[in-house]
């Protein structure tokens, strides 16, 4: 009987030590499942996990109280993946009919902005009309739409880059003759960089203001704190917290 009882009594031991592990295993799991379901699923494009937009993520999750999880990847993948629920959120969106109907737009736009032509000051003054930059090389983010005149113009000479520090700097050395970028972006570089005196706005501008969105899946765990959500954008207008996200992130970027 003391053989018996010492048996069972072992694997009475191993039973129990056995569903302490799969306890265990179940906890872990669940405990992972709620971590990933917690955590905002986002995407930067290529090469800017520290760029601005990664910012702007990060200041969404940290008043939602929620962790952050990005990954890198052009616009129309991330895009895309939004549309599928794989993302849960994307920074810097257009308007436009279609999406409205594919994904969920936060409103309002958290920033408006506004495409200006620069050139170095002691040449700016020759630019008073459109026509005056026709057969000029300007400096251009590689991909973006500026304005549907501009866009279809042939006579210009449209030089490819891929940062405003680029434009800046092929303007300043001369391999330009002028750059289009976000007045809202290059005025706080063009101030840590001590070239205000150097380079300027031109007189003729395109003149259009361009708002810019933030938007969910709607298959996303944001869905259920959409009014959440645009209370966090309104009061971040209001506090100026874009802007100076902003402008600290160019002034860093010398």
């Amino acid at each position: 009987m003391t053989l018996l009882n010492s048996i069972l009594a072992k694997t009475n031991v191993a039973k129990v030590m056995m569903l302490s592990h799969l306890i265990f295993a179940h906890l872990l799991a669940s405990t992972s499942s709620y971590a990933q379901e917690q955590t905002i699923q986002a995407a930067v494009a290529d090469g800017f996990h520290n760029g601005l937009h990664a910012k702007y993520l990060h200041y969404i999750a940290k008043k939602l109280s929620l962790q952050l999880s990005t990954t890198a990847m052009p616009f129309a993948r991330r895009y895309e993946e939004l549309k599928k629920g794989r993302l849960d959120i994307m920074i810097g969106i257009q308007h436009a009919p279609l999406r409205s109907e594919e994904v969920t737009y936060l409103y309002p736009a958290y920033e408006s902005l506004t495409y200006q032509l620069y050139a170095l000051t002691k040449n700016s003054q020759q630019f008073q009309s459109y026509d005056d930059i026709q057969g000029k090389i300007i400096g251009i983010n590689r991909h973006s739409k500026y304005f549907d005149k501009f866009d279809d113009d042939k006579t210009i000479i449209k030089f490819s880059t891929t940062t405003l520090r680029q434009k800046i700097d092929l303007l300043v050395r001369g391999r330009t003759d002028l750059f289009i970028h976000y007045e809202q972006s290059t005025q706080p570089k063009l101030i840590a960089r001590n070239l205000t005196s150097k380079v300027a706005k031109t007189p003729f501008q395109p003149g259009n203001k361009i708002p810019h969105f933030i938007a969910i899946s709607n298959n996303s765990i944001l869905m259920a704190r959409k009014t959440e959500l645009e209370q966090i954008i309104v009061e971040g207008i209001e506090n100026n917290d874009f802007y100076k996200i902003r402008v600290n992130h160019y002034a860093k970027l010398h």
